[in-house]
């Protein structure tokens, strides 16, 4: 190799005895011109592929490690120069990996029974995140914890999430009445019942067609009630025949 500049041959050689008038030819070393080659893009693939990628396209590689997500961990993440343009065979490419984010761990305390707003701040002061869900329960545990996910003295990540059942008011269900008028005692009693109504039954004197069936309810029918309500039937009975002594 001939540096850049210098006099690798002249013509005639040196040390020859020439008269003074003769032409001397001096060839000067230039420097070759710079071999050029498209950069691969290796985004998204993983470091180990992606460094040998890099190298057999004639370029030198440094790997730099970012914090990333899970899904990232081990892949590149960017790269420069980009792809698909073209750089010098030798030059370097620099890669972004990603790593594992390292958090440090908690411990998970009970928050059972605790108000929700008191079991949120005790587990946000340990860096943890929270999920409330719902459950209807009785009056003294409204708005408190009924269950946790993990469960106490559980060792999570910080960051991570525990979902926290909670107490609420439970929503009054109602149900519409049926029309019984005309319909046997018995069904007419059944079919309340397996609606969650409690029922009381009156007899009166009725004709005897309708002597054990339904001549009236309380409330009346397509009315809306809370389940567990209590509906009247007023149901016919023989007329009692009055007895005359004659004297």
């Amino acid at each position: 190799t001939t540096a850049t500049g210098t006099v690798p041959a002249q013509q005639p050689s040196q040390r020859v005895e020439m008269k003074a008038s003769t032409a001397t030819t001096i060839t000067l070393a230039q420097e070759p011109e710079p071999k050029m080659a498209t950069i691969p893009s290796v985004v998204g693939q993983q470091r180990s592929a992606a460094v040998e990628l890099l190298r057999n396209a004639g370029f030198m590689v440094t790997v730099r490690e970012v914090e990333s997500t899970t899904q990232n961990e081990g892949k590149v993440i960017s790269q420069n120069p980009s792809a698909q343009g073209t750089a010098t065979e030798g030059s370097t490419v620099t890669i972004s990996v990603g790593k594992k984010v390292e958090k440090p761990m908690v411990t998970v305390p009970s928050v059972l029974g605790l108000t929700r707003r008191n079991a949120m701040e005790a587990l946000e002061k340990l860096g943890i995140l929270v999920w409330i869900e719902e459950k209807e329960s009785t009056e003294e545990n409204i708005d408190r914890v009924l269950a946790q996910n993990p469960s106490a003295n559980t060792s999570m990540e910080k960051g991570a999430t525990v979902t926290l059942t909670v107490g609420k008011k439970a929503e009054v269900q109602r149900v519409k009445l049926p029309s019984l008028v005309g319909q046997d005692r018995a069904k007419s009693e059944e079919t309340l019942k397996n609606l969650g109504f409690i029922v009381v039954v009156k007899e009166e004197d009725s004709p005897q067609g309708q002597v054990g069936k339904v001549l009236r309810q309380q409330p009346g029918p397509e009315e809306s009630l809370v389940y567990g309500s209590t509906v009247t039937l007023y149901v016919g009975i023989k007329v009692q025949s009055e007895m005359v002594t004659v004297l």
